[in-house]
């Protein structure tokens, strides 16, 4: 297992301070299928393939994506559980004060192949019925609207197992 250290991973571009807002989706590729509890939603089954989570931070959005990048952290979220399991292989943002998290979630939800596996999963603050999607084969996210994190390469360098 690869050790993180303690500096940032993610950067989010130097123009933009450390506290900016925005939304992102999360890539993670779970290699087998396997069942996972996830805090209060339970235990859930969830097949191969990859996995697109949106979130948001309306405050600190490089404090929250390295938060996602570290295996020393305490499940607090949802998507936790699920990074946990599987192999985070994209981080894609966008840097707004707007919350289009939902709206950006359903453009995902839109998407050949998006398949919902767990009602209810990273949406407990919002109507959408989940913020995670299960595609067989990896997607291919909007390059227009989202850019991925700088340092990519690191992130899909991390060893989950």
């Amino acid at each position: 297992m690869s050790q993180t250290t303690e500096r940032p991973l993610i950067n989010v571009e130097s123009h933009e301070p450390g506290s900016a807002k925005g939304i992102y989706h999360l890539v993670i590729h779970l290699s087998q299928s396997r069942g996972i509890a996830v805090g209060r939603l339970g235990w859930h089954f969830f097949p191969r393939g990859y996995y697109v989570y949106t979130g948001s931070a309306l405050s600190g959005l490089g404090a929250r994506l390295n938060r996602h990048l570290r295996e020393d952290k305490r499940d607090r979220w949802h998507i936790d559980y699920l990074l946990r399991a599987g192999r985070l292989t994209e981080i894609w943002y966008h840097v707004t004060g707007r919350r289009l998290e939902c709206t950006a979630n359903q453009a995902i939800a839109n998407m050949p192949g998006a398949r919902e596996v767990v009602c209810g999963f990273g949406s407990s603050d919002c109507r959408c019925r989940t913020h995670l999607w299960h595609f067989r084969v990896r997607p291919r996210l909007d390059r227009s609207r989202f850019r991925p994190a700088a340092r990519a390469a690191r992130v899909e360098s991390v060893d989950r197992s």
